[in-house]
């Protein structure tokens, strides 16, 4: 993309040249900013008017559906109503782990600010028009700054007077500065729409990779096997030869009670360590799982061996509750708690079929669920589930097949990842270019 014609030393050393006719400023002089007040929980109330959380901050709109905090019309009137937030503010997320996040409030309805969400706009001397402050807000150099002179360690923040301490560059004219608004704006959706048909291609390859396997397990390979009804209902027809087993039949099963404790895990060690907050999201413990622990934490009856499979029986999630995660590692593991291990029988299962397996009862596990904040499920509800399998020759070709399977659908999902991972950066690039002069975009076209 062309630059401007002639350029000039911003005086900025993270900034460097601008374009000859742009200037440099303090941000504090440039736009209107205000922060929130320090409300309190039980200033909180059942109705009233909204209160603007960091929560809520979700680009690139404030989103009011999984969280909702009010105060009353009575305090809003009599302390409040200069924390209005008008329609057409920038807010910006300023504590925790979602400092920076930036969004526009598009409603007319009256809401205000809360702690840790700063309000920005044009300030009396109009300086920036608020369609670029966003994109100066949102721009690498900004938030790398602001990165800098961060305070607090747990929670990391930044105020009024961190902003205050930034330095941008705009042109003079406004209408130059719409004319870069107004193209980022355009861009910057184009780019997130290409980023949202990836990551619907992702899920797609997910809804795919749960169909493959079910079908596989379920029905077998061969699609003109004659069939009969399995006998279990959530199941239907299974392939006429193959014959029904109770999973503890067939497998050992095991409740994990090692205490392993996250803070504990060591990057070396004697025994990997399969603790549930490492687990629940991993499909296959390989040599790229790096968590151990050494002997102090050794239980004969823990052991888990090459081939073994794990099941997630406590989660705070129905949709993480059965997940499970086959172990393909030599070297021994140990099963922490909230887990249940299996180890298969190998007179009457291949080990990985049981893993396939695994992902079919997950969701109907999920029906034997308990809890209100945890949900969970016993090892004798596991063990009323029934398994049909086929001969153990059909079953590792039935593994074979979806080894190549699964290999496809990762390569996919990993393609489109890098390719999202690009748009993010090509996006990052693009605002922080045109917001300090290195392109210019005023004669692009915009369709």
């Amino acid at each position: 993309m062309k630059r401007y014609e002639t350029y000039k030393d911003s005086g900025i050393k993270w900034i460097g040249e601008i374009p000859k006719h742009w200037v440099v400023n303090k941000f504090g002089r440039s736009a209107f900013f205000q922060e929130g007040p320090g409300l309190r929980r039980w200033q909180f109330t059942d109705e009233g008017i909204k209160v603007i959380c960091v929560t809520n901050i979700v680009p690139p709109v404030i989103d009011f559906s999984k969280m909702i905090k009010y105060i009353s019309k009575e305090e809003y009137e009599e302390s409040y109503k200069h924390f209005k937030v008008n329609k057409g503010d920038i807010m910006l997320a300023s504590s925790g782990a979602s400092w920076g996040k930036v969004a526009e409030y598009v409603n007319d309805e009256t809401v205000i600010l809360n702690t840790s969400t700063i309000r920005l706009n044009e300030n009396d001397e109009k300086v920036l028009e608020k369609e670029f402050i966003k994109w100066v807000i949102m721009s690498s150099y900004i938030s790398e700054n602001l990165n800098i002179l961060l305070t607090g360690s747990c929670q990391p923040n930044f105020g009024p007077t961190h902003l205050n301490k930034l330095v941008c560059v705009y042109p003079k004219s406004k209408s130059e500065q719409i004319q870069i608004a107004n193209y980022l704006e355009q861009k910057t959706t184009q780019i997130e729409e290409l980023i949202a048909n990836k990551e619907q291609l992702i899920q797609l390859l997910e809804e795919e990779r749960k169909a493959i396997i079910n079908q596989a397990v379920t029905k077998g390979l061969n699609p003109d096997a004659q069939m009969k009804d399995s006998g279990i209902n959530w199941l239907g027809e299974i392939p006429e030869h193959w014959k029904n087993h109770r999973i503890d039949w067939i497998a050992k099963l095991i409740r994990g009670n090692t205490g392993l404790k996250k803070d504990e895990l060591l990057d070396k060690g004697e025994y990997v360590a399969l603790q549930y907050g490492k687990t629940y999201k991993v499909n296959e413990v390989n040599n790229t799982f790096k968590y151990y622990v050494n002997s102090e934490y050794y239980k004969q009856s823990q052991i888990v061996n090459f081939g073994d499979t794990i099941i997630i029986s406590t989660s705070e999630t129905i949709e993480d509750l059965g997940h499970s995660c086959y172990y393909n590692r030599n070297d021994l593991g140990l099963i922490g708690g909230e887990q249940i291990l299996l180890k298969p029988d190998s007179r009457f299962i291949f080990n990985k079929y049981l893993y396939y397996y695994s992902k079919k009862i997950g969701s109907v596990l999920q029906k034997y669920a308990k809890g209100l904040k945890v949900l969970r499920f016993k090892i004798d509800d596991l063990k009323q589930i029934s398994i049909p399998l086929p001969p153990i020759q059909e079953q590792i070709k039935i593994v074979k097949y979806l080894d190549s399977e699964m290999g496809r659908i990762r390569s996919l999902k990993k393609l489109y990842k890098k390719e999202i991972e690009l748009l993010k950066e090509y996006k990052t690039t693009l605002i922080s270019e045109a917001v300090t002069g290195k392109i210019d975009v005023r004669e692009e076209v915009l369709n």
